[in-house]
C-alpha cells in the first residue's frame, strides 16, 4: 500500500509541477527554484535534525549529505551508503524530477507536449531494456518513479491539448474520443510494464520487490486515471488535508517510532499501560489521525511561514 501511494503521488506531482515553470527561461527557473526551496527545505531540515537527535545511531558525517536532499551524491563520491534515513528516499527522486524539468525548461523555453512525451518514451525504453533493478527503495534506480512523473505530465498536456485545431487527426467520433485515445496510448506502456513485473518478476532474487512494484504500478495507474483525469475530486476539506501531506510525510516516522516506543514501555499504572495490547486497527487509525494532526500544525507554523518567504523573494525579484 505504501508503494502504491508513492507511485500515485509521483503521478500527481508530474501532473501538477511542470505548470509552475513559465515565463522567461532564466527568470522562470529562478522563480521555480526559490519557491521549491522555501517550500521544501526548511521543514525538511527541522525534521532531519529532530530525527538525528531522536536516539538513532546516525553517523553525523552523513548530515551534510542528507541535508542536500540528494544523499546519493555521497555514494558517487565514494563515501559508501547514500541514505541516512530510508524513508526520505522519495524526496530525492522528487528533487531529481524538479532539476530535470528546470534543465529542460532552460534549454527549450517551454515544457511542451512533444518534449515531455519524448522524455517519457525515453524512460519507458530504459525501463523495458532492464537497465536497472526495479524497486522503490533508494538503492535502486529512480528511473521508474521519474517515468511515472513524466506520464502524469504528459496526461496533463493531453488534457490541455486543443485537438479541434487538427481536424485531420480527429476522427468523426470527436475531440473527447481522440483525447481518451491519446491518454490510453501513453498509458499502455505503464500497464505492460506493470503486468510484466507482476507476472514474470518472481524468477530472480528481487522477485518479491518486482512483483509488488508491478501490482502497485497497475493500481496507481487506475487510481490516477479515475480520480485525477476521469472524475477529478473537488472537495474543499480534502484539499486542505492535501496541503498537510508534506509535513505529515516528514513527521510520520518520528510519530510512529515515538508512539511505538512509548507503548512498548508498558509502565504499570501509566498511559502506556492503558494503551498497551489494543487491536492493530485501533493503532493504525489513531496514528493516522495523530500524523495528520501534527502535519496540520507543522503546515501552519513551519511550511506556510517559509513558503511566504519564497513568495516574497519571488515577488521582489520580479519587481
Amino acid at each position: 500500500m505504501g508503494r502504491l501511494a508513492v507511485l500515485m503521488f509521483f503521478a500527481i506531482s508530474g501532473f501538477v509541477i511542470p505548470s509552475s515553470l513559465r515565463g522567461g527561461r532564466w527568470e522562470g527557473v529562478k522563480r521555480f527554484a526559490l519557491r521549491r526551496f522555501w517550500r521544501l527545505y526548511p521543514a525538511y531540515w527541522l525534521v532531519l535534525l529532530m530525527t538525528c537527535f531522536w536516539g538513532f545511531s546516525y553517523p553525523i558525517e552523513r548530515l551534510p549529505w542528507d541535508a542536500t536532499m540528494l544523499p546519493s551524491l555521497r555514494r558517487f563520491a565514494g563515501l559508501g551508503w547514500a541514505h541516512g534515513f530510508l524513508h526520505f528516499w522519495t524526496l530525492e527522486v522528487e528533487l531529481i524530477f524538479y532539476i530535470t524539468l528546470a534543465f529542460l525548461f532552460m534549454i527549450f523555453g517551454r515544457l511542451r507536449l512533444r518534449l515531455l512525451l519524448f522524455g517519457y518514451i525515453s524512460l519507458v525504453l530504459c525501463t523495458t531494456w532492464g537497465a536497472f533493478p526495479v524497486g522503490a527503495a533508494p538503492q535502486y534506480s529512480p528511473i521508474p518513479s521519474i517515468m511515472v512523473m513524466f506520464w502524469g505530465a504528459v496526461c496533463r498536456e493531453i488534457l490541455r491539448f486543443d485537438f479541434s485545431k487538427y481536424t485531420e487527426f480527429v476522427p468523426m467520433k470527436g475531440v473527447n474520443w481522440s483525447r481518451s485515445l491519446a491518454i490510453g496510448l501513453v498509458t499502455a506502456p505503464l500497464v505492460i510494464i506493470g503486468l510484466y513485473y507482476f507476472i514474470y518478476g518472481g524468477s530472480n532474487e528481487w522477485g518479491r520487490v518486482e512483483t509488488r512494484f508491478g501490482l502497485s504500478l497497475l493500481f496507481a495507474v487506475i487510481g490516477f486515471l479515475f480520480w485525477v483525469v476521469l472524475t477529478p475530486i473537488r472537495i474543499n476539506w480534502l484539499s486542505a488535508v492535501g496541503r498537510w501531506t508534506y509535513s505529515t510525510y516528514l513527521f510520520h516516522f518520528l510519530i510512529i517510532i515515538g508512539v511505538r516506543n512509548f507503548i512498548a514501555s508498558n509502565n504499570p499504572g501509566g498511559l502506556s499501560f492503558i494503551l498497551h495490547g489494543w487491536p492493530l486497527p485501533v493503532y493504525v487509525v489513531g496514528l493516522l489521525v495523530l500524523c495528520f494532526a501534527v502535519g496540520a500544525v507543522a503546515y501552519r507554523w513551519i511550511e506556510q511561514p517559509s513558503d511566504r518567504v519564497g513568495k516574497w523573494l519571488t515577488a521582489k525579484n520580479r519587481s
